[in-house]
């Protein structure tokens, strides 16, 4: 992995966690909270991919297509679980 490829998945990662923030016109918190599972979200999927070998959207040594799927999936499952509140229980 190449530090342009590193750079590039993380402004890829930011973009998604961005554009999710102004859809669910969150706040401050959920900025940095949609910013963390989008990048978490895209490296763990572009690793995946990687390592079962899936070639989907190849850009270099970077797996753009399992690493934006897993970005997206993260990131509504953490605003799902981020939903839940205590006073539920």
């Amino acid at each position: 992995m190449t530090m342009p490829n590193f750079i590039f998945g993380t402004l890829i990662s930011i973009f998604f966690g961005s554009i999710f923030h102004v859809w669910q016109r969150g706040n401050g918190k959920k900025l940095l909270l949609y910013l963390f599972l989008s990048f978490a979200g895209f490296w763990a999927g572009h690793y995946l991919g990687t390592l079962i070998e899936i070639n989907f959207m190849i850009i270099g040594p970077l797996n753009l297509g399992l690493g934006i799927v897993s970005s997206i999936v993260g990131l509504f499952s953490g605003h799902f679980l981020s939903q839940i509140s205590q006073d539920q229980y």
